[in-house]
């Protein structure tokens, strides 16, 4: 069952890499697929939603509002193919205003060629980068790129310059949150300068 959360209401759409292989598989509790397939998350909001470093948003996850995908919708799969599958209809069944893609997998998917264009440090330059925009069949969809939040991902905890870019980019992105709700920042106390 593929990882999908959310509605075609919703105007911001998350994309992550893949779902962890116990969270996919259901070890010890359901499967993540299943639980998004209900109305609620049930307390197992993604990191990027709750955790103070990343973009620490109040409350649950809210599906009228935001779609959250994975790039590849199976454990150890072939991103491509799950991509095709159903990222791409992702993006056509909700058209967002925003999309916030966390990680090299997820960027790489929409933006291939700036990512090969960097000689070195590519997914930091690619962090960096402000004005992106997907084009695809005539829509038009302003992206900002995000670090994952993964554990794994150990160099981020070395790299000096990173934590800057990281802080950078995640008041850009909630910024970018409260441009597309302006209603949901006054709902709940949401404001990007605070953060």
């Amino acid at each position: 069952m593929p990882c999908v959360f959310g509605s075609a209401d919703s105007k911001v759409l998350f994309v992550s890499q893949n779902p962890p292989k116990g969270e996919y598989e259901g070890i010890g509790r359901k499967p993540l697929g299943e639980v998004m397939a209900t109305d609620r998350l049930d307390c197992r909001e993604p990191a990027f939603w709750k955790c103070r470093d990343w973009l620490a948003l109040p409350g649950a996850f809210d599906p009228s509002r935001f779609f959250w995908i994975h790039r590849a919708n199976c454990f150890g799969g072939i991103h491509k193919r799950c991509s095709k599958k159903f990222l791409e209809n992702a993006v056509s069944l909700v058209e967002p205003r925003l999309m916030l893609l966390f990680g090299g997998v997820a960027a790489g998917y929409f933006f291939p060629d700036l990512m090969s264009s960097f000689q070195s440090r590519r997914m930091m330059n690619l962090v960096k980068c402000r004005e992106l925009v997907f084009e695809k069949c005539g829509a038009k969809v302003k992206c900002h790129v995000l670090f994952h939040w993964s554990p794994l991902n150990i160099w981020r905890k070395r790299d000096p310059e990173y934590e800057d870019v990281h802080r950078k980019s995640i008041k850009d992105a909630r910024s970018a949150i409260d441009d597309v709700y302006p209603e949901y920042k006054i709902q709940t106390g949401m404001n990007s300068k605070n953060h």
